[in-house]
């Protein structure tokens, strides 16, 4: 099921970049088979699903793949929570190609506060099972 949300959301996001943002460096070898941009309007919704809902979904479909039960305090979970962070800031020093945006931040922050309920959540149900065993053992 996972696997399948993190697909979703990676052709999601590719799709938004597809139809408004098909200049993107990674579309360039396919440029002569994309349509024209959609106009996505003007205003902070237009802004976000244009600029920066790509990168949260993406990030979102990151965090979907980590290990089910996995400790915040893992390896493997500490560097896909710290990746976009850290490329963003790299893009802002001019370490890596790309425009800084905050906006890309507060869409990391929300989408990781989401990941850290659903963690928590999770870590609830695995107990409660684990009690529940336990005493009916």
């Amino acid at each position: 099921m996972r696997i399948a949300a993190a697909a979703a959301m990676l052709l999601l996001g590719a799709s938004l970049y597809v139809l408004f943002r098909p200049d993107a460096v990674f579309l360039m070898p396919f440029s002569a088979w994309l349509p024209e941009p959609l106009p996505a309007g003007e205003g902070v919704v237009a802004r976000v699903l244009r600029c920066n809902a790509a990168d949260a979904l993406w990030y979102a479909a990151l965090l979907a793949l980590m290990p089910a039960g996995s400790p915040p305090r893992g390896i493997l979970v500490r560097c896909a929570v710290a990746l976009p962070f850290v490329h963003e800031g790299c893009q802002g020093v001019g370490i890596v190609p790309g425009t800084f945006d905050i906006m890309d931040l507060v869409a990391y922050i929300s989408v990781l506060s989401i990941y850290t309920l659903l963690w928590k959540k999770e870590l609830r149900r695995q107990d409660a099972r684990a009690s529940f065993s336990c005493s009916h053992s």
